[in-house]
């Protein structure tokens, strides 16, 4: 799939199109640094429940931030006023996709937000709009919104970018739920930067908590965006308790030095990350001749079994499990003491038998070669140590 966001390192716009302007500016500056600050919130509104719906169907549509003056030019039946959405910003899908690499023919969307209806004493809570409740709070988002004005297709990706610290573990949370039981009618992808993190092809009955563990990249935002890819019918996704979890990128004393993990002495623990090589890139400051990474299929896979040696290859795996993107890697080794290298060989799985080897990444671990929190040797990313 093309990736849809490339082009943010510079400027996002929307510009005239003979009944409508607007422009959106997200620049992303770039420096390297890592925080030692403690996590805090970064999605604004990230449970839907603002503005409040006081329509008495229970739903209605909203611009996103980037749709300031857009109200009533797009000949849509109801406006709220021209009230904006809080933190999200909105594009139609389909103009992403049919012009990934070209900002200025995205057009801006509208979100639909649904609330429950309210508990009476005694009795059952009315209808829920698409016979479901939100995750959390009273209010979520669907993602194939009402009120495109010029097209059938009503897909709409949302999206926020928070100044976050770069190169910097950060967690991302959300829950979402297919509407309607129909094969491509709730298809959703996720996004960070400009990748697709997660793809979701199929139905559930109940909402699904997910969390993604990443390293942030080089600049100062990250882009987070949820992209409704379905039938364009106004039946399509749900989401709802979006978070991002990690240091708060505005203050640029939080974001310090890159964190030498060598400094307090050679850890005990050592926990990596799963990241699936998404961006292909390696950062790390360690010798060439320390550092291997071998990778003979890509991309790599979601779910992959990795098996993980000491500095003696020959003999057995220390350590081998099934991971999914994004998961952590506790590394302990014998007598609390980690062996001077470790190596990882990633294998996609066939059912739950390794099939075919992946990747091999192998890098220096016993501090004589640096070692920091967010360095990214292939696949396996640093995420923390304990001592």
């Amino acid at each position: 799939m093309k990736r849809l966001f490339n082009n943010l390192v510079a400027q996002i716009r929307v510009i005239n199109t003979g009944l409508f302007s607007a422009v959106i500016a997200l620049i992303l500056f770039g420096f390297i640094v890592v925080p030692t600050a403690s996590a805090v919130e970064l999605i604004t509104n990230g449970d839907f429940e603002v503005p409040v719906v006081t329509h008495e169907k229970m739903w209605s549509t909203y611009y996103g931030q980037n749709g300031n003056g857009m109200c009533g030019l797009m000949g849509e039946d109801e406006c709220n006023g021209g009230q904006l959405i809080p933190g999200w910003s909105a594009l139609w899908s389909d103009t992403l996709m049919n012009f990934p690499d070209d900002p200025l023919k995205w057009i801006p969307g509208r979100i639909e937000l649904q609330r429950d209806p309210p508990l009476v004493p005694g009795e059952q809570p009315g209808d829920y709009i698409g016979n479901c409740s939100a995750c959390s709070g009273r209010q979520k988002a669907e993602l194939d919104s009402h009120f495109r004005a010029f097209n059938p297709d009503n897909n709409v990706t949302i999206f926020q970018a928070p100044k976050t610290c770069p190169r910097t573990p950060y967690t991302l949370s959300y829950s979402w739920k297919g509407r309607l039981n129909i094969l491509h009618n709730s298809d959703l992808d996720v996004l960070i930067d400009d990748v697709v993190v997660n793809k979701y092809r199929f139905f559930s009955t109940t909402w699904n908590m997910e969390d993604y563990n990443f390293i942030s990249g080089d600049n100062n935002r990250t882009m987070l965006a949820f992209q409704s890819c379905g039938d364009g019918n106004t039946l399509g996704v749900f989401v709802d308790s979006v978070s991002l979890l990690g240091p708060d990128g505005s203050d640029p004393e939080l974001c310090d030095d890159p964190e030498n993990i060598c400094e307090s002495g050679k850890p005990k623990v050592l926990t990596l990350l799963y990241d699936g090589d998404v961006d292909g890139v390696d950062h790390h400051g360690q010798t060439s001749d320390e550092v291997i990474v071998e990778t003979f299929v890509t991309p790599l896979p979601q779910y992959v079994h990795i098996e993980i040696f000491g500095h003696n290859k020959n003999k057995d795996a220390l350590w081998s499990g099934k991971y999914e993107i994004g998961d952590l890697i506790t590394i302990n080794g014998p007598k609390n003491r980690i062996p001077p290298r470790l190596r990882f060989e990633i294998w996609s799985m066939n059912g739950l038998v390794p099939s075919e080897l992946l990747q091999i990444v192998q890098f220096h671990t016993s501090c004589s070669q640096p070692l920091s929190v967010g360095d990214e040797f292939g696949a396996i990313a640093v995420w923390g140590a304990e001592w």
